[in-house]
């Protein structure tokens, strides 16, 4: 032996066994930890492509309607002259949805303050003609 031999001991039996597996199992858990992480940040990549990217100008799609859909049958929805399941559909949409919550708002107020533009034009025709009278009462042109 040498002259450092005097510090050294026999190891226990199962000694180096038990070190071995130790050592196995923090590289199988560093490698898992390596694995959890790269999925989080595949997983972090995708959605904000997604929310970035994937927005295709229609914005979301809530009751089967997209936003796109709802703008543009924003009027006829307010007038009422919808199918009744496509009204379901687009009141559903704008119960979840406050930007065009907020469009169908602007274009209650609007239609309120204002007759269509069928109205003024039978409002007009009637005059000219000097019939009786049409009112807009708020749901429509009514003759008086």
């Amino acid at each position: 032996m040498s002259s450092g031999d005097e510090y050294w001991t026999r190891c226990p039996a199962g000694e180096v066994a038990s070190l071995t597996s130790r050592l196995r199992s923090q590289t199988r858990m560093r490698a898992v930890g390596r694995c959890i992480v790269g999925a989080a940040a595949v997983v972090a990549c995708g959605a904000t492509l997604f929310l970035t990217v994937g927005d295709s100008g229609e914005g979301q799609r809530i009751g089967g309607v997209w936003c796109s859909d709802v703008m543009e049958m924003a009027e006829d929805y307010v007038a009422g002259s919808l199918d009744a399941a496509v009204m379901k559909q687009i009141r559903i949409h704008i119960d979840h949805c406050p930007g065009c919550r907020q469009q169908i708002d602007a274009i209650r107020g609007t239609s309120a303050r204002h007759p269509p533009a069928r109205a003024h034009d039978a409002l007009t025709e009637n005059r000219l003609s000097g019939e009786g009278r049409l009112c807009f009462d708020g749901r429509g042109v009514v003759a008086r």
